[in-house]
C-alpha cells in the first residue's frame, strides 16, 4: 500500500511485484531437492518460527485493508490510485490471504485455523473452509467433490 502513498501509476506497482519480483526471485533461488531426515523433519514441523511466519500474515492483511479503508475515505485519491488501490487489495488479500489461510486451515491448533478462517473471510471467501474441510477432504478422487478433475 506504499505504492498508492507515493501516488499516480505507482500504485499499480505491487502488480509488477507480485506476478514479476517474486516468480524472478523464485526461479533465481530455484528448488531446494535435498531431503530431510526424519528427525530433521519432526523438528522442522515444530519449529516455532515457521508457524509466527504463517500467523503474521492474517494481522498484516488486517492492517492493509485497515489501513486502504482510510486512504479511501480520508485520503482524497485519484481514480487512478483508487483503481491502483482497489487492485492491490485484490492482489493481497485473494493471492496472498486465500493461500495462507487455506493452509493455515489444515494445521492442528485452533489459533492457526481461527487465522486460517480470518483471512479467508477477508478476501471474502469465508466459505471456503466449510466446503474444503467438510466436503472435499471428505469427497476427494470420487465423482461427489467438485473440486476433483473428472479426466
Amino acid at each position: 500500500l506504499k505504492s498508492v502513498a507515493m501516488g499516480g501509476w505507482w500504485s499499480y506497482s505491487i502488480i509488477l511485484y507480485v506476478f514479476g519480483v517474486i516468480p524472478f526471485f523464485d526461479y533465481v533461488v530455484g528448488v531446494d531437492v535435498g531431503n530431510q531426515t526424519r528427525e530433521a523433519q519432526r523438528e522442522l514441523h515444530s519449529a516455532f518460527r515457521f508457524e509466527l511466519l504463517t500467523l503474521l500474515v492474517a494481522p498484516g492483511i488486517l492492517a492493509c485493508l485497515g489501513y486502504g479503508a482510510w486512504l479511501v475515505n480520508f485520503g482524497s485519491l485519484s481514480c487512478l490510485e483508487l483503481g491502483g488501490l482497489s487492485i492491490g487489495m485484490g492482489i493481497i488479500t485473494g493471492v496472498i490471504g486465500i493461500v495462507v489461510g487455506h493452509e493455515l486451515c489444515h494445521k492442528a491448533s485452533r489459533l492457526e485455523r481461527a487465522f486460517g478462517r480470518l483471512l479467508l473471510c477477508a478476501a471474502c471467501y469465508g466459505h471456503f473452509y466449510v466446503e474444503h474441510t467438510l466436503g472435499h477432504h471428505k469427497d476427494v478422487a470420487t465423482d461427489e467433490d467438485p473440486a476433483t478433475s473428472r479426466y
